[in-house]
C-alpha cells in the first residue's frame, strides 16, 4: 500500500470520529525519549559536556513545556475512561530533502515510538514526593494530566513528517471513547 493511500484511509477514519474532545498544535520541536529508565541527572553533568545528561535534560525540558502548554489550555478534569489519541509529529527536514519538495513521511531515526513515549510521559499526571511529619514521605499531585494514566489510550496512531522549520511541532487530537458504543 502506498503512503498516500494509507494517509487517505487514516483521514477518513479520523473524520468518522467527529470533533475531538481535545485538540492542540504544540509549537515545540519533537524530542524523542531514548530507551532506558529515566533517572535523576544533574544540570552540572550536562554543563560539563556529558552527552547522555544533555539528552535527559532535553527530554525533561520538553515534557515540562508540554505540561505547561496543556495546563494553560485544558482546564477540565483528566479523561477517565478509554481514549483514542492521534499524533502527528512535524520534525526538521533532513538536509538531503529539497525545500521545494512537499513534506515527506520520515523513515530514519529516531523512531516514531520514541516521540510518542515522550509525549505520553508529558501528558500523564505529575506527582512530587514531599516529606510528611515523622520522617514519612507522601506524594502530592502537582498536575492532574490530560488522562489519569497512559494505559487508558487504547489506540494511538502516529504520523511523523519532515517539514520546514516554520511548521515544526506536534498535533495532538484526543477522543473519549464511550465503552457502551464500543461493545
Amino acid at each position: 500500500m502506498r503512503a498516500s493511500q494509507l494517509n487517505a484511509r487514516i483521514e477518513v477514519f479520523i473524520r468518522s470520529l467527529g470533533t475531538p474532545h481535545f485538540q492542540y498544535f504544540y509549537p515545540l520541536a519533537p524530542v524523542p525519549r531514548h530507551a532506558g529508565k529515566p533517572r535523576f541527572i544533574s544540570r552540572k553533568r550536562a554543563e560539563e559536556g556529558d552527552s547522555e545528561a544533555r539528552r535527559y535534560l532535553k527530554v525533561h525540558e520538553f515534557r515540562e513545556n508540554v505540561k505547561l502548554l496543556t495546563k494553560n489550555i485544558y482546564k477540565k478534569d483528566p479523561f477517565t475512561g478509554p481514549v483514542f489519541a492521534f499524533m502527528e509529529f512535524y520534525a526538521l527536514r533532513p538536509k538531503s530533502h529539497r525545500k521545494s519538495d512537499p513534506p515527506i513521511m520520515v523513515e530514519t531515526r529516531p523512531d516514531a515510538k520514541n516521540y510518542l513515549w515522550a509525549m505520553e510521559d508529558a501528558l500523564n499526571p505529575r506527582y512530587e514526593t514531599i516529606k510528611a511529619g515523622g520522617g514519612r514521605k507522601s506524594k502530592m499531585l502537582v498536575w492532574p494530566g490530560l488522562w489519569r494514566d497512559d494505559s487508558q489510550v487504547t489506540t494511538f496512531p502516529i504520523r511523523r513528517w519532515s517539514d520546514t522549520p516554520g511548521e515544526v511541532g506536534i498535533r495532538l487530537s484526543v477522543w473519549s471513547i464511550d465503552n457502551e458504543a464500543a461493545s
